[in-house]
């Protein structure tokens, strides 16, 4: 088919939480970031294409057209992709721009570079000086009802921190009879549903829209072929044109969320890499942290959620059940799977994605504070061997927690035993019954809820069941 007209979209979005995407190997964690050959993290082209072509509001007649199909697999039933994505690459700010570049760029002053550019010109210690990527290392762990760690359940992994800026750039090839999709595989950008990476059931690769800009060439103007033949995405700062996207309301997913008063301290533990000296003594474990404020992973919501509500609501067959597992040794072990809602979770066997979605939470206004103990001998009084360690943990402060119900397949709708043991539970974490983190039974990981949405809250746990009931009970079963 000839192309009559191409445009060009460039998308700057920030990283709000942990991205976590993988390089296939295990280095140095079990999954070690992907990183370019400057060392500097990006999201590959593939990845931006998948999650764009899965979110993107348009037919399924229409995402075979765009997005391309191999029908049954027969080279005359191919439909080629009238879109090409780019790397989504670290973006730098802004750069002054040299004299002599000028005048060929047609422009003067100020122009932003994307770190693909950028690194063309710096070395890697320049690069990372500008940008300031933080690639930390997370730790993961079943916990059993008791919380002690469940065998074989160890696993970490690299995931690159937010506050960092990408730019990535959508091609469109517009052939007779094809429209402008721009605005339609965007809304869902707009609309805060693209995530990449893994774990994003569990508040990984969240991004915000920073700025959205077109760029188009007519292919029946010779003077637009002239320049398209000259044009650089990575480069081009003249010319692009603001698009500007609203938030819609056509998200099929429900939100509740929450605002919370932490009464006690947390402590979601990081273990210190630092050693001790004869100065200063580093604590054996610190709350988890980004930059200098403490967070709550999704994955520590998500387990205290599922276990609470396995409590509450017992082997139910609309959202559990015992099944016999073989395992490669040959031994058969009955394990729980939560399929439809949490998300199928069975040893050497398939796993489907969860629908339920916890976002990761920062406390703002916390305190945090050193605290040394140790274990006493019952029987002389005195301390337990080896039993001496020092935790650094916060105190107080605030955090949003935002639930999402995914949309399940087909028409189907959650269960209302499901929903009402979900709703309890909420209940529950806020009269101290469900607590979040570790060493809870000293009183640890105790919260309250201050808000619904935008309204505030002063209720007993039974107030705060029937108000998200009234709220959101008939759209999540009906």
């Amino acid at each position: 088919m000839k192309t009559i007209k191409k445009i060009y979209t460039r998308v700057i979005f920030r990283l709000v939480s942990p991205l976590s995407i993988s390089n296939g190997k295990d280095a140095v964690t079990d999954r070690d970031l992907l990183l370019d050959s400057k060392g500097m993290p990006y999201i590959p082209g593939s990845a931006v294409a998948g999650v764009t072509r899965e979110a993107a509001k348009l037919t399924e007649k229409e995402i075979c057209r765009y997005f391309g199909d191999i029908g049954n697999g027969s080279e005359a039933d191919i439909t080629e992709s009238r879109l090409v994505f780019f790397d989504a690459v670290l973006y730098a700010a802004q750069k002054e721009v040299p004299e002599k570049k000028q005048s060929k760029a047609g422009h003067k002053g100020m122009m932003a570079i994307s770190y693909k550019e950028a690194s063309q010109q710096k070395t890697v210690k320049e690069l990372q000086d500008e940008i300031q990527p933080i690639v930390s290392v997370r730790d993961s762990v079943a916990l059993d009802e008791f919380k002690n760690s469940v065998p074989g359940a160890k696993f970490d992994m690299e995931v690159l921190e937010p506050g960092v800026m990408f730019s990535t750039f959508i091609e469109q090839n517009i052939c007779d009879g094809d429209k402008d999709i721009t605005k339609e595989i965007l809304q869902a950008w707009i609309d805060d549903e693209i995530r990449f990476g893994g774990k994003t059931t569990r508040g990984y690769g969240e991004i915000k829209v920073e700025k959205v800009q077109t760029k188009e060439f007519d292919f029946n103007n010779p003077k637009d072929i002239k320049t398209w033949l000259k044009f650089r995405p990575e480069s081009a700062v003249s010319g692009w044109s603001v698009l500007e996207l609203e938030k819609s309301d056509s998200s099929e997913n429900i939100s509740i969320d929450l605002s919370l008063k932490l009464k006690s301290c947390i402590s979601v533990r990081k273990y210190s890499a630092k050693p001790s000296t004869e100065e200063k003594a580093e604590p054996d474990f610190v709350q988890l942290t980004v930059g200098d404020k403490p967070v709550i992973p999704g994955t520590t919501w998500s387990g205290a959620f599922r276990h609470h509500i396995r409590k509450l609501a017992p082997l139910k067959e609309e959202f559990e059940w015992v099944k016999p597992v073989v395992r490669k040794d040959g031994s058969i072990e009955e394990v729980i799977v939560h399929d439809n809602y949490f998300g199928k979770v069975v040893p050497d066997g398939e796993k489907t994605k969860s629908h339920i979605m916890f976002n990761e939470s920062t406390i703002d206004e916390s305190t945090p504070k050193t605290m040394t103990r140790n274990a006493i001998n019952r029987f002389t009084g005195g301390s337990a061997a080896t039993a001496l360690f020092t935790a650094k943990v916060y105190y107080g402060g605030v955090l949003p927690l935002r639930i999402t119900f995914r949309r399940l397949p087909g028409d189907q709708k959650y269960s209302r035993d499901f929903v009402n043991a979900f709703f309890a539970a909420i209940a529950d974490l806020h009269e101290g019954f469900l607590s979040i983190g570790g060493e809870t039974s000293v009183g640890r990981g105790l919260f309250e809820v201050i808000k619904v949405a935008d309204q505030d809250f002063h209720g007993t746990g039974a107030d705060l069941y029937a108000l998200l009931n009234d709220q959101f009970g008939k759209e999540l079963t009906l």
